[in-house]
């Protein structure tokens, strides 16, 4: 099959950074993480400015409970290209799964300066205020983000929800 494929081109050229992080992601696919971590290394020891590896070895790293190795890599993918929206992204949200509210919070707010329109930013954003006991200042991230994306449900259900917890019972019902 195709791992097989990728591991014969790099018997012939043992330093083709692409077949690394091929393989790498096809290990993935099939739930191999480890050794997807082990290819994802290769590719970054043959190209240490490769973000995009970073990101990748960060998520199987995720996988297999290495919190703390996916934000070394997510951050090392951030000081690399200090604009990869994904990576502020996938930063953000493993802060907040750790319930590092106020460092999501800072990179939500990058990407919003990244890219305005981002309504996940807004949304997940407010969600790491309603973490820290904010939810006025959850609303108004859920309002926003409302307001770029008004088929989003889901937000919708989030900003009710903060707004009756301020007793806005009016306001949760609209």
């Amino acid at each position: 099959g195709a791992i097989q494929d990728y591991t014969k081109v790099l018997k012939l050229n043992p330093n083709h950074e692409y077949a690394y992080t091929t393989r790498g992601e096809i290990k993935a696919s099939l739930e191999d993480f480890k050794g997807a971590i082990q290819d994802y290394t290769k590719a970054i020891e043959r190209n240490p400015n490769d973000s995009f590896a970073y990101v990748l070895r960060a998520s199987a790293k995720s996988s297999v409970m290495d919190s703390k190795g996916a934000l070394r890599d997510l951050s090392k993918a951030i000081e690399i290209d200090p604009d990869y929206e994904y990576a502020y992204l996938s930063r953000a949200n493993k802060q907040y799964e750790l319930k590092d509210y106020e460092e999501a919070i800072k990179d939500y707010t990058k990407l919003i300066e990244i890219d305005p329109r981002n309504y996940q930013a807004y949304r997940s954003r407010g969600s790491s205020k309603s973490g820290l006991k904010d939810p006025k200042g959850a609303i108004l991230d859920y309002t926003k983000s409302i307001e770029i994306n008004p088929n989003e449900a889901f937000t919708y259900v989030l900003r009710g929800n903060k707004k009756s917890d301020i007793k806005d019972h009016d306001g949760a019902i609209k």
